[in-house]
């Protein structure tokens, strides 16, 4: 009996000391993800867009039965035809997709830019040094994923911050590291004026040009009390060239000239554009 009893202790030993590992590992894990939340969170959130009803998802197979006459044609999928044919994204994905005013062909190739976006953010789920913004299915979100982080870094209270940018003069591919508060981002095209590189504000457009490539931007989190946007255009930033219902944010650029001024021009930040 005292050998059994023994052998008990030994096992209640390592069972609790395998109970001890296990939740130290977990929480350790969440210790180091725990700055990451906001930004994990917007990830799944991205992932967990609405789900195309199989009908879209089988429209390719059920086209490729009508070509064999093994299924007749229907409305929609005459309309899918349509489209197809026209280089133009069929109405029914475009109900499920992401806002975009470009043909099928450029839709396509944005498209798996986005995907490959997604598949090496969910490596790790570390934030990447420069986020292509215009490439979220829901950029505010991601803003909003950035004002909790700093919020919750710094001790500030959420309702006391807002939204800051700061224009860069590099590229992404220049981009060395992780900001140190906030995140890179790029994929912003001014219309209706140009960002001077030089003078680091905003200028007049350069004859024949329509819109012009932004560099990557610092968008970061500034409590209610130091955001003094002094001799700054407030720049409305859109999904796309329409505008209208796509508004994101507004981006407090630089500028030497009156605010007005590019105000009454139409200037504004566009993340897709029809070239």
């Amino acid at each position: 009996p005292s050998m059994y009893l023994r052998y008990v202790c030994i096992y209640l030993i390592v069972l609790s000391f395998h109970s001890f590992l296990l939740s130290y590992s977990v929480i350790s894990f969440f210790y180091i993800l725990l700055p990451r939340l906001p930004f994990i969170y917007f990830f799944f959130f991205f992932l967990m867009i609405r789900r195309p009803p199989r009908s879209t998802l089988s429209s390719s197979s059920a086209a490729s039965d009508v070509y064999k006459r093994q299924l007749q044609m229907s409305d929609s999928m005459e309309a899918l035809s349509d489209s197809l044919f026209a280089g133009k994204v069929p109405g029914s994905w475009a109900k499920l997709a992401f806002a975009s005013m470009k043909p099928l062909a450029g839709w396509m190739d944005n498209l798996m830019q986005r995907l490959k976006q997604i598949q090496d953010w969910a490596v790790d789920l570390g934030m990447p040094k420069v986020a292509w913004i215009s490439g979220f299915f829901n950029p505010q979100s991601f803003l909003t994923a950035i004002l909790q982080s700093q919020a919750r870094n710094n001790e500030w209270p959420l309702d006391k911050v807002v939204v800051a940018c700061e224009v860069t003069k590099k590229t992404a591919g220049e981009i060395a590291d992780h900001a140190p508060g906030g995140s890179y981002t790029d994929g912003f095209t001014m219309e209706g004026a140009r960002w001077d590189t030089g003078l680091g504000c905003v200028g007049p457009s350069l004859p024949k040009e329509m819109f012009c490539p932004m560099p990557v931007v610092l968008i970061k989190a500034v409590t209610v009390d130091k955001a003094e946007f002094k001799d700054c255009f407030m720049c409305p930033v859109y999904k796309i060239q329409s505008r209208g219902a796509s508004y994101v944010f507004q981006a407090n650029l630089k500028t030497r000239q009156p605010a007005a001024d590019w105000v009454m021009g139409g200037v504004a930040l566009l993340m897709d554009i029809v070239l």
